[in-house]
């Protein structure tokens, strides 16, 4: 019996301390060694993550004593490895093996659970202080570029459309203004005296009626998050896409009863604005907007007119919508991509605007969402030779060729009936595929 408890005290004195087998293996991990403590129990990913790739290390390390035995030198490497292992064993919560061309090679993915990385943080310092370097250049150059108090036409229409929608009782949550721009104080000072806001409940003329109906959510709760603004440098017109989410008892007209502060309700609008630059503009310089007047002025009268759509659509009777444009007075100015694309939707050529859709081509209809193939299919099915056939005819167009996205304002007649519909069309990069599209229409509906 006093034999058998020396042989196992023998054994287990070989392993802890080192010699292992042939005496060129690292002793085991303390937490491979304690069996049924609490720290078993409690043990993390991170921590078993670690003893796992030591135990593979381990093997590697054999495997290697196997491939070097009878060669010179052999012995030495081995050695060499069992060093590095050795060295990297140290401490209980699975700390690094080091970079070593005789070392394992630790994926990525684990040794991003170590807390002691001193060396990648370093790096990534560095790389972090480089960018914000080049960042920094690269807003003095910006700086420099406008000491004149220049502005180009594309930032001043983005600018002043800032100024406007942070001066309406809007709770933005993702738009910031420019630095050096000054809040306006009241929306009315931006409103021409002939400026019309066209919405689904009607239409307001004047600077005082605009300004009224804008203001509508002032004693309510209203939440904006901006999806998308773009830019018609051509047109001075910017159109952009947000959702607004208000009570549950209220309607996106402003009429609201009870509050109920649980339940709330979210629209998806589509605005566009006709904006007046000559006030900004300087005299000379190509376009250009004086900087100082961008950011700062409060009494240039620029907003001229305001259409706002909804994801509804609202039959009319055909005499009740404006006849359509001759033409486009900016058709030189649409390229010939836009162009393609109007051309094949009124000819009803479906053959070629399908080669136009990109294989995941997704289209934001009233009634859900199509693909490719069902969006070409109703297209089919509303213009065939019946008495339900649509007609289609396109009022305006206005391209932001940056974004790669275009506005269509259509008027669809069906029988007696008429409906105005606006598409948001967006290309891809390289401007060769759509790959969405968004419908609004003279309605809103609730998402």
């Amino acid at each position: 019996m006093a034999t058998t408890t020396t042989t196992t005290t023998t054994a287990t004195t070989a392993t802890e301390g080192g010699g292992g087998i042939g005496g060129c293996l690292p002793r085991l991990r303390p937490s491979l060694r304690r069996k049924g403590s609490k720290d078993e129990k409690r043990r993390t990913f991170r921590k078993v993550s670690a003893e796992i790739f030591y135990q593979i290390s381990v093997v590697r390390l054999l495997r290697l004593k196997l491939l070097a035995k009878g060669t010179a030198g052999g012995s030495a490497r081995l050695t060499q490895s069992a060093d590095l292992l050795e060295g990297a064993t140290a401490g209980d919560e699975g700390e690094l093996l080091p970079r070593a061309r005789s070392a394992p090679v630790v994926p990525n993915w684990h040794r991003s659970l170590s807390t002691t990385q001193a060396l990648e943080k370093i790096q990534s310092a560095g790389r972090i202080k480089a960018a914000c370097s080049a960042r920094s250049n690269g807003l003095v150059w910006k700086e420099k570029a406008a000491e004149g108090g220049a502005m180009c036409k594309r930032d001043g229409l983005r600018n002043l459309w800032k100024r406007y929608f942070l001066a309406l009782p809007l709770e933005v949550s993702n738009l910031k203004k420019h630095p050096e721009a000054e809040d306006v104080e009241d929306v009315r000072s931006l409103l021409s005296q002939e400026c019309a806001c066209h919405h689904p409940c009607g239409t307001e003329r004047g600077a005082e009626a605009v300004a009224r109906y804008l203001q509508r959510f002032r004693d309510v709760d209203v939440a904006v998050e901006l999806v998308h603004n773009y830019v018609d440098e051509d047109a001075s017109v910017t159109f952009s896409e947000y959702l607004f989410e208000l009570p549950a008892d209220c309607g996106a007209d402003g009429g609201c009863g009870k509050r109920k502060e649980k339940k709330r309700k979210r629209f998806r609008v589509c605005e566009v604005i006709s904006w007046d630059l000559s006030p900004y503009t300087l005299a000379g310089a190509g376009g250009e907007c004086d900087r100082g007047k961008i950011l700062k002025s409060r009494g240039l009268p620029t907003l001229k007119e305001v259409f706002i759509y909804g994801k509804g659509m609202n039959l009319l009777p055909n005499s009740d919508l404006p006849p359509p444009a001759e033409g486009f007075a900016r058709d030189g100015a649409l390229g010939p991509v836009v162009k393609s694309y109007i051309k094949a939707l009124l000819e009803n050529d479906y053959g070629a605007i399908f080669s136009m859709l990109c294989s995941n081509f997704r289209i934001s209809a009233f009634d859900g969402v199509k693909t490719r193939d069902s969006f070409v299919a109703w297209l089919l099915r509303t213009t065939e030779d019946t008495e339900d056939s649509v007609s289609r005819t396109i009022r305006d167009v206005f391209v932001d060729y940056k974004c790669r996205t275009a506005y269509l304002e259509l008027h669809l007649r069906c029988a007696d009936s008429s409906a105005v519909v606006v598409n948001v069309v967006q290309w891809d990069l390289r401007f060769e595929c759509i790959i969405n599209i968004r419908e609004y229409g003279a309605g809103f509906k609730s998402i």
